[in-house]
């Protein structure tokens, strides 16, 4: 189940971030198949797979300004597309389930550590989320990954520790794909 969520959260990235116009089938089945910023081709991608992805992901989203560019770019894709990849909080008539501006602020507001906190109040009040996502806006530039304590490290670290959290506090069940 955990490598299904991972193929799954991988395919939605690359559906989010890197499309063509273009109908080229792509790989053919049995070649194996790498999804990343400049291979995805949406005729490439079976109909169940995309089925798959609105049907198991529940999606949170934090983010400020920036953040949004990843919203505004799902809804062109819908106009590019078609309602295959419509999007909605709730995932009703067959969207994807995410929640837009789901948490207030983003990694690096109003500090580098409260998001991880805000990401636990989320998950204990919304047991059906499956998949957090943040974004941050310039807060990264001014950091080190050497430094401790830095935004860099701060961000790789807390994941885990919500993680282990999700997997040993009651009422907080691990949250599998079906």
């Amino acid at each position: 189940m955990r490598y299904l969520k991972i193929f799954l959260s991988v395919v939605f990235f690359a559906l989010i971030t890197s499309c063509s116009k273009e109908d080229d089938p792509g790989p053919v089945a049995g070649d194996g198949l790498i999804i990343d910023h400049s291979s995805a081709k949406l005729a490439s991608i079976p109909s169940e797979w995309i089925s798959a992805a609105k049907g198991n992901l529940h999606i949170a989203y934090g983010h400020t300004s920036h953040g949004s560019q990843l919203t505004e770019g799902m809804s062109g894709l819908i106009s590019f597309k078609g309602s295959s990849f419509s999007w909605n909080n709730g995932g009703t008539n067959g969207a994807l389930d995410l929640h837009d501006y789901a948490m207030s602020g983003d990694l690096g507001n109003p500090d580098r550590t409260s998001w991880a906190s805000r990401t636990r109040t989320y998950l204990a009040q919304n047991t059906d989320v499956n998949v957090i996502i943040w974004a941050w806006c310039g807060q990264v530039s001014d950091a080190s990954a050497m430094l401790p304590g830095s935004t860099c490290n701060i961000t790789i670290s807390n994941p885990e520790d919500i993680i282990r959290s999700a997997r040993s506090e009651s009422g907080f069940e691990r949250r599998n794909v079906a």
